[in-house]
């Protein structure tokens, strides 16, 4: 494994269920959160899908 070029990949899957009428204020809040997790080492290419099931 070369130290300088880590290529370990890495899935989180998370699911929440949320209150009736709730879906924009958390999407807006899941869009915070990608973006400030994009400026910490190692979050270069996070993305986030959301799939509503209802």
């Amino acid at each position: 494994m070369d130290a300088e070029k880590p290529n370990d990949v890495v899935t989180l899957l998370v699911r929440h269920r949320l209150h009736p009428g709730m879906s924009d204020d958390y999407e807006r809040w899941l869009r915070r959160t990608v973006q400030t997790a994009k400026g910490y080492p190692g979050h270069g290419s996070t993305r986030a899908e959301v799939c509503h099931v209802r």
